[in-house]
């Protein structure tokens, strides 16, 4: 089935690492270092599964208290270089940084100083965001992958309208 679709979405809830999920991540690397362009979003769990496959660490996660709360994201330098945001309008940008338009719902996550520690990670992925948590830990929200079209949210995206 992996060839009859054009893209594939991690998405959040509470389920298990499966073996699936790994599957996909490694054939969309390979796909796209063919030249076949297939993107993958990680959002929430799903953002959790793209930091536990890309380091081949099921402990990577740590605690996050970020649980029905929305908030602006806070920028990083990156965002110019992103693909997922480079094209944005200023009024999206804007509306990202200055409102409480992303909607968290989770218990883990990777607080930026975990992020910046890890090689792989930084050798994979750009930072485009981060937040702080309610016990006042910065956390990373949204990441892109360097090579490949591969974005991760900590956040849901398609939460806005309903909270």
């Amino acid at each position: 089935m992996f060839q009859s679709l054009n893209g594939f979405i991690f998405p959040g809830g509470s389920a298990q690492l499966p073996a699936s999920a790994e599957y996909i991540f490694r054939r969309v690397l390979r796909s796209n270092t063919l030249g076949d362009f297939i993107p993958l979003w990680g959002l929430c769990l799903g953002f959790e599964w793209l930091l536990k496959i890309t380091t081949q660490n099921n402990d990577i996660l740590e605690s996050n208290y970020v649980m029905n709360l929305s908030m602006p994201l806070v920028f990083t330098d990156q965002v110019a270089n992103s693909s997922l945001f480079a094209n944005a309008s200023d009024f999206i940008l804007d509306s990202f940084s200055n409102f409480n338009v992303t909607m968290n719902n989770h218990f883990y996550g990777i607080s930026a100083n975990g992020f910046q520690r890890n090689k792989i990670l930084k050798s994979f992925y750009r930072v485009l965001s981060t937040n702080i948590d309610r016990d006042g830990v910065q956390f990373v929200s949204t990441i892109e992958s360097f090579r490949f079209p591969i974005v991760g949210t900590q956040w849901h995206p398609e939460k806005n309208l309903f909270e």
